[in-house]
């Protein structure tokens, strides 16, 4: 092994960190730096066209921990274990599920508890809407851009400084980087870790065995959402293979999660029972209801599906305070042992931080609504089949409480690099209208460039074809398929940026709804037009 003087490199970021010394590099000097470890399109098309190029082995998990060992942590990385993490995956509802678990524990908090007894939590997520700073918070702010430079330097600079064995590690030679989202997770354990976080949860970037959060060696809780068909060429083209994969979160120590109401459920509750039972685990597989007591509340995050993913947050909060000793001992949840796992009541009662965190939830750019004068736009970064379903029954179910309101209903919609899902979002968009008798009067088709003359430097995409951009061959394509399989005499405008889009909607002054999908980066250039920066 190539040995690294290891409390020396984690005395100096402490140095570093307690002086805060002057530097300077700027947080668009890091920005460009992670920028440069996108992957680029051609890159993703090669990968697509053959699967076996995807690095779906262990040796991605052992590369993660050796860059972890170059930034001085432990082998065992026990600075993992000492964060008390939440490791939440699934196909659906994951991101919702981590916001969810987070405004109760930030809820926790404010309850009335001991300063001795206060979390500090960390809250790791992907992508992001508006500046990737959001992907890693504290407290539920995400941090700012000096904290976010200083660590990221930290992180970059001890890459460069140190080396690997080459003949275990012959892929990190030469210094080279993980690629951008490896690199961010690296940075969002060495932040929460420097920045002395107790609570931490953690979103799967795709997956779960391989994926580079999957290196925390004992969650306190390990939650799946609900399972659908999604990142084929990566997790596999069944139900089965994707959760194979996606419960390599699942650990030995840790209680593992997840919600009843999953698809194949018999297949599916057994590869995750075979799971615990390879693991050697102590629990049983919790498994999560609806519970009732959330249908009754205003969720902070719209849309009637969320009350599952509330409900499996609340499971994991719960058992997380309960673990790490923060929970008033005379709370009890109910449970039945079944064939399946151990089911928790759906009658079930939680204290009322529980409920007050639900309903404080905040989660930009998904199933939310923003008034803005005579206009009023619903956004919703939905990308899959499923959850472009979801969004649009949201919308449609909106529309028909404010059908003697509103004048005019535009769709504004872009999807850039799922070519085959494309007619089957239209369609059902369109379908889902017809069918309560409400039509688009307008549709807008745009590219995800944030402003005419380019891109916000946070929202910078290598991964998709420079050319499909520039010639908006996608948004004639998308055009093409609503004249062809919807209605041939729609009104459809193109635009080659969300700014013009924008502006063009901006320029009626009568009772406007418009419906954002299809894209988080059309929705996250969105709010950041909006908000003119």
């Amino acid at each position: 092994m190539f040995p690294i003087t290891r409390k020396l490199l984690i005395k100096t970021f402490r140095s570093h960190h307690s002086s805060r010394l002057i530097s300077t590099k700027t947080y668009q000097d890091a920005l460009s730096c992670l920028n440069s470890l996108q992957t680029n399109y051609k890159v993703i098309q090669e990968f697509k066209a053959n699967s076996n190029n995807v690095r779906k082995t262990d040796q991605a998990i052992d590369e993660m921990k050796e860059y972890m060992r170059r930034l001085g942590y432990s082998n065992d990385l026990n600075e993992l274990t000492n964060l008390n993490c939440i490791h939440i995956t699934g196909t659906k509802g994951k991101g919702s599920t981590a916001a969810f678990a987070n405004s109760i524990l930030n809820a926790y908090n404010k309850s009335g508890v001991a300063q001795k007894d206060q979390l500090k939590i960390g809250l790791y997520t992907s992508p992001h809407l508006k500046t990737c700073r959001e992907r890693i918070r504290i407290n539920g702010k995400p941090i700012s851009e000096n904290l976010f430079t200083e660590y990221f330097f930290q992180v970059w600079d001890a890459l460069n400084t140190t080396e690997s064995d080459p003949m275990r590690f012959p892929d990190l030679q030469g210094h080279k980087k993980p690629g951008y989202f490896k690199f961010l997770t690296l940075l969002s354990f060495h932040t929460f870790i420097q920045e002395n976080c107790n609570t931490c949860i953690f979103e799967v970037g795709i997956g779960g065995k391989y994926d580079s959060t999957n290196i925390i060696p004992n969650p306190t809780s390990a939650g799946l959402s609900l399972l659908g068909i999604d990142h084929v060429n990566v997790l596999g083209h069944t139900l089965k293979e994707i959760c194979n994969n996606k419960v390599g979160i699942y650990k030995k120590f840790s209680t593992n999660f997840t919600i009843l109401d999953q698809p194949e459920q018999e297949k599916m509750f057994e590869i995750m029972k075979q799971r615990q039972q390879e693991l050697g685990c102590n629990n049983e597989l919790n498994i999560i209801p609806r519970f009732e007591e959330l249908e009754k509340i205003n969720l902070g995050i719209s849309g009637d599906f969320q009350v599952v993913n509330a409900s499996l947050a609340t499971a994991l909060t719960i058992n997380h305070l309960s673990n790490i000793h923060k929970l008033n001992k005379s709370f009890k949840t109910s449970t039945t042992l079944t064939n399946k796992g151990l089911e928790w009541s759906k009658n079930s009662k939680f204290p009322s931080f529980v409920i007050k965190g639900l309903e404080q939830c905040k989660w930009e750019g998904r199933c939310q609504t923003i008034p803005a004068g005579k206009i009023t736009w619903f956004v919703d970064g939905a990308h899959t089949i499923d959850s472009i379903q979801k969004s649009s029954d949201w919308f449609v179910q909106k529309q028909v409480e404010r059908v003697d309101i509103v004048k005019k209903r535009i769709l504004f919609f872009n999807q850039q690099s799922r070519g085959e899902n494309l007619e089957a979002f239209l369609t059902y968009i369109y379908k889902n209208m017809k069918s309560k008798k409400i039509d688009f009067d307008e549709i807008i088709f745009s590219t995800n460039k944030t402003w005419s003359e380019g891109y916000n430097a946070d929202l910078i995409s290598m991964n998709v074809s420079k050319e499909q951009v520039d010639t908006m061959a996608v948004q004639k394509q998308l055009k093409d398929i609503w004249l062809t399989v919807n209605d041939r005499s729609a009104q459809i405008k193109l635009f080659d940026s969300i700014e013009a889009g924008y502006n063009y909607v901006n320029k009626y002054n009568q009772q406007t709804d418009v419906f954002v999908t299809g894209s988080l980066h059309l929705v996250g250039g969105l709010l950041v037009v909006m908000d003119g920066k």
